[in-house]
């Protein structure tokens, strides 16, 4: 049967319309951890290989979602709660062992309900009132197993984007809870206080909500021609299920985000979650994570850029532009106090647009170096504020400033829109020895410094303007064949 393997993105033509919002204050800004930046990638029933292991581990990644396939390793009733069938479990106990002896700290996610459990097979629900208390029997099995050594697993979300509604037509297995927005409510509720009282320490996320592609009654009028449920958050919340996670988490792709630059402040990553802190107050203080996000290096399927004029114009991408948003995302979403954002995809599959590190071949794209820079630079800083220039001479620029270990600062900047976008500005950066670097890591020469003013000429993929003593980590190359996906 088939069963969930990638985002929503692989249905969407997307055409983004505009509009505004404000912004509320949130969790104070932390230095970025190891476990910032990771991938979904992986179907733990479908085993891990050591080389999709040392890619992630090689690009900087801290932290993987991987999906704990409820229909693989139940595919009927099973009766005995205490434990599972322990042939279908052992290829999740492998993957689960080879994740956490690399370092890497793994995100559970269940998802992918048997028939047994749902209404109509082949979705991600609403599961069957009848089947409720086995889905609650199952996530309290998984926590036990794995929410304890070796594997110490803190985090479990508890379904995949659950504000689709049942009319997915063109992704019939995304259907989920879209549609009875209080009856996820009352699981998420239920399934919180069963898990708790086994496993206090585990921290609980009802799902990563897609928050994209509306359809439906209740749509904003941006993002729009898909099936998810706009207004399914503020449904839940009205449940009071606010009292029942602990951490909020969505995705986000580059695709849509000139549809929230235009209703909210900020970019991409980051005005999606002002838009999210600034509808739903409640979720300010809890920790936010992006557990699905990307763009592609397709250039058959176009991605929407917002100009600096407001205007929306189509970049045809390739490898460079792709390789160039990893920084624009990671630096974004510090700029938010994003806890954690994943990459969807290791590598690029048959049938969908082509999103992954590497391509159908397994030879290395060019955002794994550029993943490698972002997180070499990113790691370890502090967030401090926009980048304030002292004007431009041509163009718009999107930048960050940031403090790092050492003790000095890192400007991230590029210029604001498409392919042939620049800009030259000029900005303070103190802490001396001023160095300049592009998006994959080579020495740029063109920016000038007097003092500690730095003017410098950017196209759209980041530039990295260092002060102080910088360390980077090393890296070992890996083996450029990789298994599948999910």
């Amino acid at each position: 049967m088939p069963r969930l393997r990638r985002s929503i993105l692989t249905l969407v033509a997307c055409v983004i319309a505009l509009g505004s919002t404000s912004t509320l204050a949130q969790r104070a800004p932390q230095a970025a951890a190891s476990t910032f930046f990771g991938f979904y990638a992986w179907n733990a029933s479908n085993g891990v290989s050591s080389a999709d292991i040392q890619a992630v581990r090689q690009v900087g990644g801290g932290r993987v979602q991987v999906l704990i396939d409820w229909y693989r390793i139940e595919p009927t009733i099973w009766h005995n709660d205490s434990g599972f069938n322990g042939v279908l479990i052992a290829p999740v106990d492998q993957a689960m062992t080879d994740i956490v002896n690399a370092g890497l700290e793994p995100v559970l996610l269940i998802a992918n309900p048997p028939p047994w459990a749902v209404a109509t097979p082949d979705t991600q629900g609403p599961i069957l009132a009848s089947a409720r208390s086995r889905y609650i029997m199952f996530v309290r099995r998984i926590v036990e197993r794995y929410g304890a050594a070796p594997f110490n697993a803190r985090y479990i979300v508890l379904a995949p984007e659950p504000d689709a509604r049942g009319t997915c037509a063109s992704a019939p297995n995304h259907a989920a809870w879209g549609d009875v927005p209080s009856e996820f409510a009352t699981l998420l509720a239920q399934t919180y206080a069963a898990v708790k009282a086994d496993n206090s320490a585990i921290q609980i996320i009802p799902g990563a909500f897609a928050y994209d592609y509306f359809g439906g009654a209740g749509a904003p009028g941006f993002n729009g021609g898909g099936c998810f449920n706009y207004t399914f958050i503020d449904s839940l919340l009205a449940a009071g299920a606010a009292s029942y996670f602990d951490v909020f988490a969505f995705n986000a792709y580059a695709v849509f985000s000139p549809g929230w630059e235009a209703n909210s402040t900020g970019y991409d990553v980051a005005a999606k979650a002002a838009y999210l802190r600034a509808r739903f107050p409640t979720l300010a203080s809890k920790p936010f994570m992006v557990l699905e996000a990307g763009v592609w290096s397709d250039a058959s399927v176009a991605v929407p850029v917002r100009n600096a004029d407001g205007s929306t114009a189509s970049v045809i991408p390739d490898q460079v532009w792709q390789a160039g948003y990893a920084g624009k995302l990671l630096a974004r979403a510090l700029s938010a106090n994003i806890s954690t954002v994943l990459w969807y995809g290791l590598r690029d599959a048959s049938g969908d647009v082509q999103r992954g590190m590497y391509d159908q071949s397994g030879q290395a794209k060019r955002l794994y170096t550029a993943l490698q820079q972002a997180t070499s630079r990113l790691r370890s800083t502090t967030y401090l504020s926009t980048l304030s220039t002292r004007g431009n001479a041509d163009g718009a620029v999107e930048g960050y400033l940031f403090s790092t270990t050492s003790g000095g600062r890192m400007a991230v900047l590029w210029a604001v829109g498409g392919g042939g976008a620049s800009a030259t500005t000029t900005f303070d950066l103190v802490g001396g020895s001023i160095r300049a670097f592009d998006f994959e890591g080579s020495g740029a020469a063109n920016y000038q410094v007097s003092g500690d003013a730095v003017t410098i000429t950017v196209g759209p993929t980041p530039m990295y303007v260092v002060t102080g003593q910088t360390t980077l980590r090393t890296f070992i190359p890996v083996s450029p064949r990789l298994s599948g996906n999910l």
